[in-house]
């Protein structure tokens, strides 16, 4: 992976040179752009002090980089967020694109075409297409990894109901949805709220909880289910717990691996990862409130089959432990009989709580919770647009499969309202010579 690193010094932070020498230490390689360059077909300054790329690796290949915005003083959170970054999409090949780390002080950012909210399957396909019609793209999204679901709530479950894919993994399909985003060079911008939406002349401004405002032609917003947590159990020391024997998802079954296991639910995540989990797991153990279970039959019934121990009627009424979990107390909802077992992780499969958030104050036209819009996916608002999971509309299908072909159309939409001179149609990308 090639890392490119712009911009200047910030305030009450070491200079960039010594960011690179400490991340060049996990054996990435940096080239240094003139500072406050934002042109991606300059040639890199490289001088004595600056660690030099290959000729071809830095200059006109910059169309290819996707820039990550960075706003701190310590020089630990940038180091922290970029190996999270890389760790997830360039150590293990899966991505070998450029990631460009851009520092902006005072609040300097450029207009973009389009801005879109949620990162998220949708949202990468429609920054990946904004890019092939020419458009400058940024995401904004408040998880701090690209992926939506994909990757926050089932990374480790097979999706089998995508063009192209027998199955996939989520995780993977993310990886390569990331990779095609990052074609043609979005903005980046993770870990942030967008709060609100104002309007500025024909253009838009997105503010972020932080107050840094980010300046866009048009928006698309493409939050998935909104602003989702998890649903928790609702007893003492449960968050003194997350993460310490007490998880929510799963991200790595191989955290399971030896472990002594209780998953908590009735629906289909609950038994896919107590299926998922078991050949890792010294013991499983299902928790559930009743006897009647949501999840698939079929799903019920392999489970059945294996030496999992059902707890039914029961609930999680106390968890035991000091730094880390080491047992439950489960009571029977009809008995109020209570027992102890011990374990090493309880996995929490109750459902998740979904919400527009901030975005049901931005003047839209709401419905169910959901955004109304037309048959161009535009809404109420001029050059806001919104598609995938969040938008409704007559006959709307709520799949990937359905998104992406939405937020195609939409960009396009977007793309003549910038430039009426364009088409509304591009035409075939393998007529586009992309590969040339």
């Amino acid at each position: 992976m090639v890392v490119v690193i712009s911009g200047i010094k910030l305030d009450g932070c070491a200079n960039l040179f010594n960011v690179a020498e400490v991340l060049g230490f996990f054996g990435s390689f940096f080239c240094f752009c003139k500072n406050g360059e934002e042109d991606r077909g300059e040639d890199c300054d490289n001088g004595n002090d600056h660690k030099e790329l290959n000729q071809g690796e830095c200059g006109s290949s910059l169309h290819g980089a996707i820039i990550l915005h960075y706003y701190c003083n310590e020089i630990a959170s940038v180091i922290s967020t970029f190996l999270q970054f890389r760790k997830r999409y360039g150590s293990d090949g899966a991505w070998s694109g450029l990631v460009r780390l851009s520092f902006h002080q005072n609040g300097i950012v450029s207009t973009v075409d389009v801005t879109i909210i949620g990162g998220g399957p949708v949202g990468l396909f429609g920054a990946f297409y904004a890019g092939l019609r020419g458009m400058t793209v940024r995401i904004i999204d408040s998880l701090p990894d690209l992926g939506g679901q994909l990757t926050a709530l089932y990374p480790e479950k097979y999706v089998y109901d995508m063009p192209g894919f027998p199955e996939v993994l989520a995780k993977d399909l993310a990886a390569n949805l990331v990779e095609q985003a990052g074609r043609f060079g979005p903005d980046i911008v993770l870990g942030r709220v967008a709060e609100t939406l104002e309007r500025r002349g024909d253009e838009w401004a997105v503010i972020t909880g932080d107050g840094e405002e980010w300046p866009t032609r048009t928006v698309m917003i493409s939050a998935g289910a909104g602003a989702f947590s998890p649903t928790k159990i609702g007893i003492d020391r449960e968050e003194h717990f997350e993460h310490r024997g007490l998880w929510y998802g799963v991200r790595d079954k191989s955290m399971f691996k030896g472990k002594r296991c209780v998953v908590v639910g009735g629906g289909d995540s609950a038994f896919d990862w107590a299926l998922a989990l078991h050949p890792e797991a010294t013991s499983m153990m299902l928790v559930h409130r009743n006897d009647r279970f949501r999840a698939h039959d079929e799903t019920v019934r392999e489970l059945e089959q294996t030496d999992c121990e059902f707890c039914l009627f029961s609930v999680v009424k106390e968890l035991h432990g000091e730094d880390h979990l080491t047992g439950v107390t489960l009571e029977n909802t009809q008995s109020k009989e209570t027992r102890h077992f011990d374990c090493d992780a309880v996995i929490v499969n109750i459902g998740f709580k979904s919400s527009l958030g901030p975005l049901k104050d931005w003047g839209l036209e709401i419905e169910k919770n959901q955004i109304k819009v037309d048959n161009l996916y535009q809404t109420n608002l001029p050059g806001v647009f919104s598609v995938g999971d969040v938008c409704t509309f007559d006959g709307k299908l709520k799949l990937i499969a359905t998104g992406v072909g939405e937020a195609a159309t939409a960009v396009c939409v977007a793309k003549t309202m910038i430039d009426p001179a364009a088409k509304l149609f591009p035409g075939h990308s393998s007529d586009m010579g992309l590969g040339d």
